[in-house]
């Protein structure tokens, strides 16, 4: 089953498989966001996190640090995975047979349960940040 590139057609209204897919593809980012730096920053704690990204030579990544950023992508991502749940149970209590209502509350499931352990484990570690996104390690470091 290659899903791949291809639009899903959950139910035979556009407007509600645009949004279902929409809602799928959306709560990946946030949350592989939090996840990554959430792991970083308890690895490496808070400037090491940014000062190992540095080090890699991608600073395109460095975004990700802001616990603005990580709320902002989380609070999409959580959305994303209400809407999914809440469509697909209306979908399930309109037609109790239908496989597909089953599928969205599936996938909608999984991203809840995922969340629920990663949200409390993940959060941003409190304490001193550097003002910007571009203040890394020193120069010697670099």
């Amino acid at each position: 089953m290659a899903l791949a590139g291809t639009f899903i057609t959950f139910t035979d209204v556009l407007w509600q498989d645009i949004l279902l897919n929409l809602a799928f593809i959306a709560a990946v980012p946030g949350l592989g966001i939090w996840t990554v730096w959430g792991i970083r920053e308890r690895r490496r704690g808070v400037r090491g996190a940014l000062e190992h990204e540095w080090k890699r030579g991608q600073p395109t990544t460095l975004r990700g640090w802001k616990p603005s950023t990580r709320w902002t992508g989380a609070w999409i991502s959580l959305g994303a995975t209400a809407t999914l749940l809440g469509f697909g149970a209306a979908l399930r209590a309109a037609d109790p047979g239908d496989e597909d209502a089953l599928g969205v509350l599936a996938i909608g499931g999984i991203y809840a349960v995922i969340w629920a352990v990663v949200l409390p484990l993940c959060r941003p570690l409190p304490g001193p940040r550097p003002e910007h996104a571009t203040q890394g390690p020193p120069d010697e470091d670099r």
